[in-house]
């Protein structure tokens, strides 16, 4: 794929999408049914209203700061996406309801209608193949399942095997069950928010509602359950006991707490608007500064001239930049790793994310790196000066010592200025915190060129590490990730796929995504495994090196100081002896002895600038973390050939089931699924651990 041209640099912002599961019971009785579409329709006009309500444009009270919603596109609605399994009852009622929703906005447009303001979008996932699953259904239901079919957006398909014999058999029960419970888990990674309709005092099934629900609450996603017998509608938080949340009353008029529009608007707060992103504190008389998460968010969208490029669009490499750059290349060890088998919708977003990491590391490390070098230059400037005078100073100085000592001292005020202002603009342009944001971000979007094909839409997070309270916030970050996953639409993945309609007389369209669980897992072994352990290996060798070769450096110029000082205080005892040692006649008079004392200032000009060396080398060991990052490498590299051999393993299983199909039990998308996302987690967990590492700023001089 080409690079950009420069002026198509600037990436367009994410649309407002809110992705709601939904997971229902399939038989309902009419009551039920009634009870269910009334309040469906009470959840869903809410979590709408609530999304118009934080697009851009909206209104903003006076005074409040830009919120962090205003960073979607302002150009495209808002779109309310309802993710089904294409069932009889509840997930039709909810289709249904979706299709009569209308969101209007609080103020007519200028032609006084009120149009509505968000758009509303089914999709669906599906356990079996197309034809197998619509088989399975009840035959009164055959005509709404093409209907709704066509109007998904996309239908997402596992690779599960159906089969339902008369008698049942161990087999068939047992593929149906892993075919259910790969829906489940993989409609949870397409939502952002679960709503369920039940009867909590119901048993659950295989892959049902209740493991649904159980299932998004271990996943981290807030669900919405709804009553199909009262209608009652609970928010249950990701982190509550299920059995609790259901058995818990409901607020009653004594005390009502919360409403539910409220409940619901802080929810959809929460998803799409979370964090605010408040500017610091300012004192009095101050102006007030952009607070670090949204100048990151208007650098990211908006800043074309960071970083700097060429003609050709790609990254031009700073000095600084360049200064580090060459230092590593002196360590580097190993193969370099390929590149990532790219996908499409997610290239740019990466390329800009990566291009900003490389950038403002590069800028922070050649800093650090200058400002320890100079200010060995420094020291062995003034040390110089205090040699020429000790040498040449006196009467009878030659004419060019004045000037060699202003000279030599303009030029020292000169390096001790630059490591100041340099200092000044690694600390307050954040070099440092914004490099790590932005290689958390490329880590989270790499794991987008594999993940998608696997079935996950809604990759782990990593928590924050709890261990340093000196740890980078990523809050803006995880904010921009996920609003630029939810704007991909799965449906960019997908090919049309014509289909014979239930009653053989004409046909239906629909976007199919179909899981392939085989070449989905050659993906995650190569490239993604592979060369991230070719690049972790790299890693471990260069950082090794360079902490090695820096402490065998620092222990030669020790010994060094020590050879130095010690030969300096043998020339300083023969010349205070001399004259003792000629009149004893033990040494004959004017030896070239006489002139050894000439060397002492050259002496103790090494003895001063070689202990500052050692103190740049080990300040350049400490400010690199090179050996605590190795060791990460290291320990990362072990885990990752694990999961290798975890595919390795699981490939092997998938070619048995192959060879023998009549014992095949199928949905293997979801082996696959679990697998991509443990090595998806541990990848990231590491990058989000840099902001323990690198979580500092440089030294004043």
């Amino acid at each position: 794929m080409p690079h950009p041209a420069p002026e198509s640099l600037i990436l367009p912002r994410p649309r407002a999408v809110l992705r709601l599961g939904f997971a229902g019971r399939r038989v309902l009785q009419p009551p039920e049914i009634e009870t269910l579409t009334n309040a469906l329709g009470q959840v869903l006009g809410h979590l709408g209203h609530r999304l118009a309500a934080l697009t851009p444009g909206a209104p903003v009270q006076a005074g409040q700061e830009p919120r962090v919603s205003a960073f979607y596109d302002d150009d495209q609605r808002p779109l309310l996406r309802l993710i089904t399994g294409l069932c009889e009852g509840a997930d039709t009622v909810a289709a249904q309801v979706l299709e009569n929703l209308h969101i209007a906005p609080d103020r007519p447009g200028p032609d006084g209608a009120a149009n509505t303001c968000v758009e509303t979008e089914l999709a669906a996932v599906l356990p079996f193949d197309l034809l197998a699953y619509r088989a399975s259904r009840a035959r009164d239901f055959l005509p709404d399942f093409d209907r709704q079919a066509e109007r998904c957006a996309y239908i997402l398909v596992a690779d599960g095997l159906h089969a339902k014999p008369d008698p049942d058999t161990p087999l068939a029960q047992r593929r149906r069950q892993r075919g259910y419970r790969a829906q489940s888990a993989l409609l949870l990674r397409q939502a952002d928010i679960l709503i369920a309709a039940a009867d909590p005092q119901a048993e659950g099934k295989a892959g049902g509602t209740r493991e649904t629900v159980q299932g998004a609450m271990t996943f981290g996603l807030p669900v919405i359950f709804i009553d199909t017998r009262s209608g009652a509608v609970r928010v249950i938080e990701p982190d509550a006991d299920i059995h609790a949340a259901l058995d818990e009353p409901l607020p009653d008029e004594t005390d009502p707490g919360p409403d539910l529009a409220t409940r619901l608007a802080d929810l959809v707060s929460w998803v799409m608007a979370d964090p605010q992103l408040e500017p610091p504190v300012q004192t009095p008389g101050q102006t007030p500064a952009e607070s670090p998460g949204l100048h990151l968010l208007h650098e990211y969208f908006g800043a074309k001239a960071v970083p700097p490029r060429r003609r050709d669009g790609l990254r031009r490499e700073t000095w600084r930049g360049a200064v580090w750059a060459w230092l590593e290349r002196r360590f580097r060890r190993g193969r370099a790793p390929k590149k990532d088998a790219e996908l499409a919708p997610y290239v740019a977003y990466r390329r800009r994310a990566t291009d900003l990491n490389y950038h403002f590391g590069g800028l922070y490390r050649g800093a650090f790196v200058l400002n320890y070098a100079l200010a060995v230059l420094a020291v062995l400037l003034a040390t110089l000066s205090l040699s020429l005078l000790a040498v040449f100073g006196g009467h009878g100085a030659p004419h060019w010592l004045e000037p060699a000592l202003v000279g030599l001292g303009l030029a020292k005020l000169g390096i001790l200025y630059f490591i100041l202002r340099n200092t000044n603009q690694a600390n307050d342009g954040n070099w440092n915190a914004r490099a790590v944001d932005y290689r958390y971000l490329a880590e989270r979007l790499r794991a987008l060129y594999y993940l998608p094909l696997l079935g996950s839409f809604q990759p782990p997070a990593a928590a924050r590490p709890w261990q340093a309270q000196r740890a980078q916030r990523q809050t803006a970050v995880d904010w921009l990730f996920d609003a630029l996953l939810r704007s991909v639409s799965p449906f960019e993945l997908t090919q049309p796929v014509p289909f014979p309609s239930h009653d053989g007389v004409g046909e239906i369209r629909v976007q199919l995504l179909a899981l392939d669980p085989r070449p989905a897992l050659d993906l995650v072994c190569e490239p993604w495994l592979s060369e991230q352990i070719a690049y972790h290996l790299r890693s471990t060798h260069t950082h090794e090196a360079m902490d090695r070769r820096a402490e065998r450096a620092v222990t030669r110029i020790n010994k060094a100081v020590l050879g130095f000082v010690a030969l300096d205080c043998l020339i300083l005892t023969v010349v205070l002896a001399t004259p003792w040692l000629e009149a004893a006649r033990l040494l004959p008079e004017h030896g070239l002895w006489h002139g050894l004392h000439g060397f002492t200032p050259w002496l103790l000009l090494l003895a001063a600038v070689l202990p500052a060396a050692v103190a740049a080398l080990n300040g350049v060991r400490f400010q690199s973390e090179a050996a605590r990052l190795g060791d990460r490498s290291q320990s990362l590299t072990q885990v990752l050939i694990g999961h290798r051999q975890e595919a390795l393993a699981l490939a092997r299983r998938m070619e048995r089931a192959a060879a023998q199909p009549a014992g095949d039990p199928g949905a293997w998308s979801l082996d696959t699924l679990r697998l991509g996302e443990r090595v998806a987690q541990d990848c990231v967990r590491e990058v989000a651990e840099w902001t323990v590492l690198y979580a500092k700023e440089l030294p004043e001089p």
